[in-house]
């Protein structure tokens, strides 16, 4: 640091106009010099930047209505100006768990607890439980996100099994459902014709009597595909939704037993899921 008695050192043995020059130049020096040793004292003494307090002012404006997203904004540029703040520190870090952040706000309070003297005992106690509940919660967080795997959600179980078993299954019992449909509507057709039938005027009663054991036939074929079509479909629900996906495909199995004649029809249904 340069003092008065070397400006004069200096000035000694000058000419005129230089000594003028010098003497201007210096006591300009000096003005900054001072001008900053006093702002520096300021900020030693604690007093904060005018628009650090500003902005102080307005996050915590916002943070009263909830605006925490726009009230963090605030106090932060509030910190940058004023980075010796213990009050700043602790409403950055507050306001950033608040908002979810917690990385963010481990970083603050460990900032809070750095500004505040040793002998505040409690608040540094009660800012180091915060900081251990913290990162409890960040390491639950990222066990949770390593649990659901890289897509970012758990896996969803499987649903069901669709194995060869159950599509065969299902096919057979959509094919004998779709029989039973169209038998049933060819038997109503043949019962209509059997209805309308006149014996000596449309034909013989051999003819009728071919008809009506038509009808019947299909009205039977119609049953059984109705019936049997609608059990195996169910059954292909059974197998799809009530074993486990990951259970041996050799312990399922399914026996399907149709017994037919002129008489009556029969349909039975037995396995192991």
């Amino acid at each position: 640091m340069m003092y008065p008695s070397h400006l004069l050192m200096l000035l000694s043995g000058t000419s005129g106009w230089l000594k003028a020059s010098l003497t201007a130049f210096f006591l300009c020096f000096f003005s900054v010099q001072i001008f900053l040793t006093t702002h520096a004292a300021a900020q030693v003494k604690g007093k904060p930047p005018a628009k650090a307090v500003k902005l102080y002012d307005k996050g915590r404006k916002k943070y009263e209505a909830g605006r925490y997203r726009e009230a963090v904004v605030d106090l932060k540029a509030a910190l940058e100006l004023d980075p010796k703040s213990p009050t700043l520190a602790y409403n950055v870090a507050r306001v950033s768990e608040l908002l979810g952040e917690l990385s963010q706000a481990v970083f603050y309070y460990r900032r809070y607890l750095s500004l505040l003297p040793q002998s505040e005992t409690k608040e540094r106690a009660r800012i180091g439980k915060t900081l251990r509940r913290l990162k409890g919660a960040i390491k639950r967080a990222a066990a949770l996100s390593e649990s659901e795997g890289p897509g970012g959600r758990e896996s969803s179980p499987a649903l069901g099994t669709a194995d060869p078993l159950f599509w065969s299954v299902a096919v057979s019992g959509a094919a004998l459902l779709g029989v039973g449909i169209v038998t049933g509507v060819m038997a109503l057709d043949r019962f209509d014709e059997m209805s309308e039938f006149v014996v000596g005027q449309d034909g013989d009663l051999d003819q009728r009597n071919e008809i009506v054991s038509d009808t019947k036939l299909l009205a039977i074929f119609s049953d059984i595909g109705l019936i049997g079509g609608s059990a195996l479909l169910v059954s292909a629900g059974f197998l799809f939704f009530l074993r486990n996906p990951k259970s041996s495909p050799n312990r399922n199995h399914l026996a399907i037993d149709v017994d037919l004649n002129p008489r009556h029809a029969s349909l039975r249904l037995s396995g192991t899921l």
